[in-house]
C-alpha cells in the first residue's frame, strides 16, 4: 500500500513538472505605429469610434484621431488599392458629403523613407453652431497599412492650427 501511494505521489509530481516546464515563445501581435502630437494636446477618447489613437485639445479647441487599415484586411474585403491616392479617393467621396457648404481642397502628395503621405483640407458650415469647422486630413501609405489622420478645429483656429495639424498627419511612422 505505502509503495503504490508513493509511486502515486511521484507520477504527481512528474507530471505537474512537468506541466510546468512548458516552453514559450515570444508572437508579435497586433500593430504598432507612432504618432508625434504637440505638446498642448493630450490623448483622449470618444472622438472616433473605431479610432486606434485620438488626441486633442479643449483650450485650443483642436482635435484629431487616427483610423488604421490593414492592407492585409483590406484584400479580405475585396478592396485593394493602388496607392495612397486611390486610398483617399474611396474615403473623401462619402468624407462630410451631405454637410453644408462642403469643400475640399486639391490634394498634395510626398513620400520619405518610402513612406507615401497625401494632405488635404475640407470644410464645411455647421448652421446650428454658426461656424465652418476645417479638417486636415493625412492619408499615409506603409507597406502594410494605410492610416487615416484626420484633424479639426473651427474658424477661429485655423491659421492658428493649420501647420500643426498637418505636421502631425505627417509623423506617422510604422515601428517595427
Amino acid at each position: 500500500m505505502k509503495i503504490k501511494l508513493f509511486t502515486l505521489v511521484i507520477l504527481l509530481f512528474l507530471i505537474v513538472k512537468i506541466q510546468a516546464q512548458s516552453e514559450f515563445t515570444a508572437i508579435k501581435a497586433g500593430h504598432v505605429y507612432s504618432i508625434s502630437i504637440p505638446d498642448y494636446m493630450i490623448k483622449m477618447v470618444d472622438l472616433n469610434d473605431v479610432a486606434t489613437y485620438q488626441f486633442g485639445s479643449e483650450v485650443k479647441n483642436g482635435y484629431g484621431f487616427v483610423i488604421e487599415d490593414s492592407k492585409e484586411e483590406l484584400l479580405m474585403y475585396e478592396l485593394k488599392y493602388e496607392n495612397v491616392t486611390e486610398f483617399y479617393d474611396g474615403f473623401i467621396k462619402d468624407f462630410l458629403v451631405d454637410l453644408p457648404k462642403r469643400k475640399v481642397s486639391s490634394t498634395k502628395t510626398f513620400s520619405t523613407e518610402g513612406v507615401s503621405y497625401l494632405q488635404s483640407e475640407a470644410s464645411y458650415y455647421d448652421e446650428e453652431a454658426e461656424d465652418t469647422y476645417y479638417y486636415y486630413i493625412t492619408i499615409v501609405e506603409t507597406k502594410t497599412h494605410f492610416y487615416k489622420v484626420v484633424c479639426w478645429t473651427n474658424a477661429d483656429n485655423k491659421d492658428k492650427l493649420k501647420d500643426d495639424l498637418f505636421k502631425i498627419g505627417s509623423s506617422v511612422k510604422e515601428i517595427e
